[in-house]
């Protein structure tokens, strides 16, 4: 046995003395933890001599239990020269320390209606008094100094009691009263001035409510405050009864300057939709005004939970407004929804509701966005139910679109009139650019790879696919002069007003369209437009159709040229010969 601790139960009555047995009770460890077992346990005391070995004596973790006396009796003067003896214990041969064995109290002395107990030295160590007529009594216990230690007694008039704890310099530590509408106690740490440094206070009272109040020391250190209050009640938050006997539990937190930082209680409204209904609540609070809320609409369902993070207006006020909140709702048919929300405050009681996300929106099919301005406008706004997204003007109106329609997706763009200025569905594969009154000046369409514009197309640099892995049935064209020239070329002007009026250089698409018809494109509404482009090739090969001919008239006219060349020679050589023969000019021509 390593240790051996000891809890020394001896109840030292007369009557205990007399039959010359003590009850004892100890502890055994062994190497720090509780011995289980059986062992032979050696008793003895030196003066007066008096031995005695118990054995198998049953331990149970580490407790056991004998009675001093059992086998060899305890002498009848063993207090006689002594109040206190030594007792020795040895465990299995091992010994342990002593244990200091005290003899019984005295049998007291009674003065009119107070008894006083002392030690064999005379000093005062307990006193029962009883006052009548009011039947109290007290019993008085004192420590070194004659120091009051503990007060047991019932108060005046006799109906109720209490208890009072003292510290070594006569403070009062603990205190315990009944009364008549309940029960109270008190934990108090002093200092050695007699300051409060700490408290616990705890009470039942009327009503069958119930609290306890958890104190600690002030900002100054001089005093305390109350930091902790828990509390069952018949009253509400602001103090109103509850109806219909209902209560509630509740904690409220304080810093050391007084202030309230947590609050958590279980709420109802008896007067609301939900009267039979409750909830739990929790606030968790700032300087002045709550910062985080957990709670439930009390007067509307309990069952709906709501996260709630407060603000307030930027002067300080102390008025409060939901910045943040997280709320569950009810949609109907026992189902339930939820929102997000997010504000701003201003002065004078402004809240902006900025944005809003909502799981059913009133229609079971998803959820939305709502950013808004400082007009309540709908600025940003998705729609779960259809699938559209929407960014508004300043005055709520639609300015960009993406919508759905069946299982297509698309997208609008929309002046201040409300007309679109871009528009594309995917069903029809077509993006169109509008002008003012609405009508279509540029149409992209994806199923053909089209543009077609109403207007000037601009570009720095045009280009088309044109790679000869790509093409197939490749053919020569056949009289490109002849169809060129079949082409009218003209200058015209602009009917619509919005267009430029100046000169214009083209074709006419009809009369295009009667030489190739391939160059011309007609649109739904039977417009018709030329594909200038493809009347390049058309060019290429009217130029070398009509280089063709004119390297043949250059051939031509070579030999011709040769031919005036030799004429032109010959008439020389027959100058020449009628100069040598001496003929006359005439001969020569």
């Amino acid at each position: 046995m390593k240790k051996f601790y000891f809890l020394l139960l001896c109840l030292l009555f007369s009557n205990l003395l007399f039959a010359q047995k003590i009850p004892f009770q100890g502890r055994l460890l062994d190497a720090g933890k509780p011995f289980n077992g059986t062992a032979d346990i050696q008793f003895s005391i030196s003066s007066p001599s008096w031995t005695e070995t118990i054995n198998d004596v049953v331990v149970t973790d580490g407790y056991y239990a004998v009675v001093l006396g059992q086998i060899t009796p305890l002498p009848d003067t063993l207090f006689q020269v002594s109040r206190e003896v030594s007792l020795n214990i040895t465990v299995n041969g091992e010994t342990l320390s002593p244990v200091i064995l005290y003899a019984p109290m005295p049998s007291p002395s009674i003065a009119g209606g107070r008894y006083e107990i002392t030690n064999n030295t005379g000093d005062l160590r307990a006193e029962l008094s009883y006052f009548e007529p009011n039947d109290a009594g007290s019993l008085v216990l004192y420590g070194a100094n004659d120091s009051t230690k503990v007060i047991l007694g019932t108060t005046t008039p006799g109906y109720e009691g209490a208890l009072f704890l003292y510290d070594s310099i006569r403070n009062q530590g603990v205190r315990i009263e009944s009364r008549n509408d309940g029960g109270r106690f008190q934990f108090v740490q002093r200092d050695n001035a007699n300051s409060l440094k700490s408290a616990i206070v705890g009470s039942t009272f009327g009503d069958e409510n119930a609290g306890i109040s958890l104190y600690g020391g002030d900002q100054e250190g001089s005093s305390i405050a109350l930091m902790v209050d828990m509390y069952a009640s018949n009253l509400d938050q602001g103090g109103a009864p509850l109806s219909d006997g209902y209560r509630r539990g509740g904690i409220d937190i304080y810093n050391y300057l007084g202030s309230q930082t947590h609050n958590i209680y279980s709420a109802t409204d008896p007067g609301g939709s939900d009267p039979s209904g409750f909830s739990g609540s929790m606030n968790i609070w700032g300087t002045s005004t709550p910062n985080i809320g957990l709670t439930a609409p009390v007067d509307q369902n309990n069952n709906l939970g709501h996260i709630n993070v407060y603000g307030q207006n930027d002067d300080g006020g102390s008025w409060t407004v939901t910045n943040i909140g997280l709320h569950t709702q009810d949609i109907g048919g026992g189902n339930t929804g939820a929102v997000i929300f997010m504000g701003n405050s201003q002065n004078g009681g402004i809240y902006n509701e900025t944005i809003v996300l909502d799981s059913h929106n009133g229609t079971g099919q998803g959820g939305l966005v709502i950013v808004r301005d400082a007009a309540d406008a709908d600025r940003i706004y998705l729609d779960g139910g259809n699938g559209s997204i929407s960014a508004n003007r300043t005055d709520g109106g639609s300015a960009i679109n993406f919508f759905v329609a069946g299982d297509n997706g698309g997208i609008s763009i929309q002046n201040a009139a409300d007309q679109n200025k871009l528009f594309y569905e995917a069903s029809a594969g077509t993006l169109e650019l509008r002008d003012d009154p609405g009508a279509t000046t540029i149409t992209l369409d994806g199923n053909l790879g089209d543009i077609n514009a109403t207007g000037t197309v601009t570009a720095a640099v045009v280009t088309q696919t044109s790679d000869r892995r790509l093409k197939k049935n490749i053919q020569s064209l056949e009289k490109p002069l002849e169809n060129v020239l079949k082409l009218r070329g003209v200058s015209y002007q602009w009917k619509d007003e919005f267009k430029s009026q100046r000169n214009q250089i083209g074709v006419i698409a009809q009369e295009v369209e009667e030489v190739y018809p391939e160059f011309v494109h007609t649109n739904d509404e039977g417009m018709k437009a030329v594909n200038y482009a493809q009347m390049t090739p058309v060019l290429i090969g009217a130029i070398k159709e009509l280089n063709k001919k004119v390297e043949k008239l250059e051939a031509e006219n070579t030999e011709l040229k040769t031919s005036l060349t030799e004429v032109q020679t010959l008439r020389t050589e027959m100058d020449q010969l009628m100069k040598m023969l001496g003929g006359s000019k005439a001969a020569s021509k």
